[in-house]
C-alpha cells in the first residue's frame, strides 16, 4: 500500500462527488471566512489535479449536486438550505461560463445525460432536461439505474451494535484507543481498513488503519482532531485505489 495523491485545499471540504465512469473527481471545498464554495477536478486515473478553486459565481448557497464530464451539476438555494427555492446551474469547467441556468428548479436525479426534477403542474409526476442544451425531454424510454462499478463503501457500526465490542478488543490491542461511537470496516483487496472514533485529551479524535490478510498494520492515519461530531462514509474505495479526507480540508489517495 502507497500514498499517490496528497493535495491540500484551502478551507473545508464539503463533498465529493464522481463521474459515472470514475475518471474524474470533484471536490467542493467551502472558504471559512466567505463561506463561497469552490471546485477542483482530478483525474483518477491519472492522479492528478486538473482544475483548482473554480468559483461558478459568488454565492454561499450553491451546492454541487453531480460532476458529468466537463460539466458541474449545481442547485442554488434562494433562501439558505430551503429545498423548495432553488436554481439549477450547468457550469462548462473547461470553459469556464455557465453554460445555462434555470430558476425554480430542484434537481432530484442525474442519470445519464438527463436531470430528474419534479414536474412542473403535476404532483408526483417528473421532468427530464437535457443536461447539454437545458431543453426539457419529451419522452424517455427507459430509466437506466444508476450504477456505480467498483465503487465500495464501508458498513457502519454503531456502539450499541453487538459486533462493536470486537472493534474495541481488536483497536485498543493495536493502538492502545478504546472506540467511542461508531467504526467504519471494508475488506478489498485482501486488505481490511477500518475508521474509527476515540476519546484523546478530553476531545474527539478520529482515525484509519489498514490491515493486511494476517491482521497486521500497513497504515495508520490519523483523520481528524477535536472534532464536534462523527461523519458518514469517512473513506470509500474505487478498484485499488482508497479515497479519504484527513483533517477536513486534505484530499488522500492510496493504492490498496
Amino acid at each position: 500500500m502507497k500514498s499517490i495523491l496528497v493535495q491540500k485545499f484551502s478551507g473545508i471540504i464539503r463533498s465529493i462527488k464522481l463521474t459515472k465512469d470514475q475518471s474524474l473527481l470533484c471536490i467542493e471545498n467551502v472558504q471559512e471566512k466567505s463561506s463561497i464554495p469552490s471546485y477542483s477536478i482530478i483525474n483518477l486515473k491519472e492522479t492528478k489535479l486538473l482544475e483548482s478553486n473554480i468559483v461558478v459565481k459568488p454565492s454561499k448557497t450553491i451546492v454541487l449536486k453531480a460532476i458529468v464530464g466537463n460539466l458541474l451539476i449545481l442547485n442554488e438555494y434562494s433562501n439558505g438550505q430551503n429545498p423548495d427555492k432553488a436554481k439549477a446551474i450547468v457550469y462548462d469547467y473547461n470553459n469556464k461560463k455557465i453554460k445555462w441556468e434555470k430558476d425554480d428548479f430542484k434537481i432530484i436525479d442525474i442519470n445519464g445525460k438527463l436531470i430528474k426534477s419534479p414536474h412542473q403542474y403535476f404532483e408526483g409526476r417528473h421532468s427530464y432536461w437535457d443536461i447539454e442544451s437545458g431543453s426539457i425531454v419529451e419522452s424517455v424510454e427507459n430509466e437506466n439505474p444508476k450504477t456505480n462499478k467498483n465503487q465500495y463503501f464501508p458498513l457502519c457500526y454503531p456502539e450499541t451494535n453487538e459486533h462493536f465490542s470486537q472493534f474495541v478488543h481488536f483497536i485498543s490491542g493495536q493502538k492502545n484507543h478504546i472506540p467511542r461511537i461508531s467504526c467504519e470496516y471494508l475488506e478489498i483487496n485482501n486488505k481490511i481498513i477500518i475508521s474509527y472514533y476515540y476519546m484523546e485529551n478530553e476531545a474527539l479524535s478520529n482515525s484509519l488503519i489498514v490491515l493486511d490478510s494476517h491482521g497486521q498494520t500497513v497504515e495508520s492515519i490519523n483523520l481528524g482532531k477535536n472534532l464536534k461530531g462523527i461523519g458518514k462514509d469517512t473513506f470509500f474505495a474505487i478498484e485499488n485505489q482508497l479515497i479519504f479526507i484527513s483533517h477536513k480540508n486534505i484530499l488522500n489517495i492510496y493504492e490498496v
